[in-house]
């Protein structure tokens, strides 16, 4: 199934919006009380867009019908898209796979209805070799103390409580050191992800989840998409309901072309719309955004990580709008209970920020230096990881064709929070 949705999207387009004139505008006089954030969960952050530094807003090297060699690997899955955006929005959609071991959607967006298909198979085929095309153990039933690991399993992301330890008998799968480049071993439960019931033993307490899953057109390319999630992720996790060091942007003074024609759309709907940069110890720039609107009355969030200033604030935008429409929609396996508060529609627009920066501020000292390679702009970021936790981080290759790579990648001594939830301060 997924062959022929792949070689059929360039040219697959939406029908017409149902036309509404003569249809008197239904809004309601009241608003929320709160207005609680509707987000991505644990396991999609964000889709991959392939959006590199010295192209941040084109379309991707390999066309989609290039990617159609998955289908071999998807077919049973039956991978099917759905348009959840009107043709003159920013563009968003989902892709289902019914015999999925995780989320059933994934969701996909972009510039454009292209960039925004690629997003949504790719995502999908990102789960699919995390749930089906990861390898067998390399290494069974051994505890970590015999292994002469360059790190304690302290310090993966595991959960508060959990019952594992370094005697603790697991299934260990190679990687490759993305500073040294030697192998290295990482537990098998934190990159395979099946959520089937089977008679397998589960670690408890080893968090499983695609932070730091990611693909691209090659292996060096998947590595730093992944990186830069898991930086992202880590950097959301010092974000507070309170005053916590982010800076409040001015929508209105982003100058990146592509960036301020997406906040355009959405401030042309009547929405409200927030973006403030979240400060890390990465040297790389890091957005929030959110949106609001009467028509649906909560916040929903989007973030993004990258050297490039323009190509996070891109992802952290174009998340933001996937997020409220997924939402909208009800697509997606793990929603948040944001429906109740959404009906009652009574209560005030919670306070907005007021201090606001020029984006021209923010993009003069925030993101990282330039680069011409990909493989470089990898070896700069690892290092600075390595440098703060003193391990290196560490890919391992989930990858089954030629034609695109998928990787998954472990960073020990990093913390995330327990689900990817962006609190937004109570201004």
């Amino acid at each position: 199934m997924l062959d022929r949705v792949t070689s059929a999207a360039a040219e697959w387009t939406p029908p017409p919006p149902r036309s509404t004139s003569g249809s008197p505008a239904r809004r309601s006089q009241s608003r929320p009380r709160q207005a609680p954030s509707v987000g991505q969960s644990e396991d999609r952050g964000h889709s991959q867009e392939f959006l590199h530094r010295h192209a941040p807003h084109s379309a991707p090297r390999a066309h989609l019908g290039g990617h159609a060699a998955a289908s071999e690997h998807l077919r049973r899955d039956e991978g099917r898209r759905c348009d959840r955006a009107r043709r003159d929005r920013d563009p968003g959609l989902y892709g289902v796979r019914p015999l999925a071991r995780t989320l059933s959607v994934s969701q996909g967006k972009g510039h454009s209805l292209l960039l925004a298909k690629i997003s949504a198979v790719m995502e999908s085929i990102e789960l699919w070799h995390a749930e089906y095309g990861c390898p067998p153990p390399d290494v069974r039933d051994v505890p970590a103390v015999d292994l002469g690991l360059p790190y304690r399993l302290e310090q993966l992301d595991n959960y508060p409580g959990g019952l594992v330890g370094d005697r603790t008998p697991l299934d260990w799968l190679s990687g490759r050191g993305l500073v040294g480049g030697s192998s290295l071993l990482v537990p098998h439960h934190m990159v395979h992800m099946a959520r089937n019931l089977t008679s397998d033993w589960s670690p408890l307490g080893m968090r499983n989840g695609s932070n730091g899953l990611a693909s691209g057109n090659n292996v060096p390319e998947a590595t730093l998409h992944a990186v830069y999630e898991v930086l992202e992720r880590n950097s959301l996790r010092h974000l507070t309901t309170s005053l916590d060091g982010r800076v409040n942007i001015d929508p209105a003074s982003v100058e990146d072309p592509a960036c301020a024609e997406l906040i355009d759309k959405i401030l042309d709907a009547d929405a409200v719309f927030e973006i403030a940069m979240v400060p890390n110890r990465w040297g790389i720039a890091c957005f929030v955004a959110y949106v609001w609107s009467h028509d649906f009355p909560v916040f929903s969030v989007g973030s993004g990580a990258h050297a490039s200033v323009g190509v996070a604030l891109s992802r952290a935008i174009t998340e933001s709008v996937q997020s409220r429409l997924t939402a909208i929609s009800g697509t997606r396996d793990d929603l948040a209970p944001m429906y109740a508060h959404v009906q009652r529609r009574s209560g005030e627009l919670p306070p907005v920020p007021r201090d606001l920066a020029s984006f021209a501020e923010i993009s003069s000292e925030g993101g990282g230096p330039e680069f011409d390679d990909v493989e470089a702009e990898l070896a700069w970021i690892s290092r600075r990881i390595q440098d703060f936790t003193g391990v290196e981080p560490i890919a391992v290759n989930l990858s089954t064709s030629e034609d695109f790579a998928v990787v998954k990648v472990v960073a020990p001594g990093l913390r995330f929070a327990d689900r990817h939830v962006v609190p937004r301060p109570r201004y």
